[in-house]
């Protein structure tokens, strides 16, 4: 069974254009916390509610936990996004990137390791074919005199 709060809770989610597991991120809930919320198998907790006027200010209390009122506070407010949400995506997404370049630092020095690598090895490899050309003239040279 449906409960009223569950309803709006997804009204909410739908007019923020936000899906079940955004929404849940934004708040730092698991989405299967809205999930069994929004489905109306479970009501949600003074926590929850609190997390969500606290994450969403733009947001009527009135509305949400009793039904009264518009679900936002004033027309202009409903489109404004969660800031603390969006600062800690943007502060995960930087150290991502901070981590992937210290990772692009240590492969480029490994590649610079191994062409390094490559080119003395690249080298003593000529050196290793004048070995061999000369070991076969010596060879030819000792087959010729034998012969002789």
């Amino acid at each position: 069974m449906e409960h009223p709060i569950a309803s709006r809770i997804e009204s909410l989610i739908n007019a923020l254009k936000m899906n079940r597991n955004t929404f849940a991120k934004s708040l730092n809930k698991s989405f299967s916390s809205i999930q069994i919320i929004v489905e109306g198998k479970s009501k949600p907790g003074y926590d929850l509610l609190e997390t969500i006027l606290l994450a969403y200010p733009q947001v009527n209390s009135s509305w949400l936990m009793k039904g009264e009122g518009e679900m936002f506070l004033n027309e202009e407010s409903k489109h404004i996004a969660p800031t603390d949400y969006l600062q800690n995506h943007l502060q995960k997404l930087e150290e991502s990137f901070q981590r992937l370049n210290q990772q692009i630092e240590v492969k480029d020095k490994q590649i610079e390791y191994y062409q390094r690598q490559n080119e003395r090895l690249m080298d003593l490899l000529g050196k290793l074919d004048g070995v061999v050309e000369e070991a076969q003239i010596v060879a030819l040279w000792k087959e010729s005199q034998a012969r002789a």
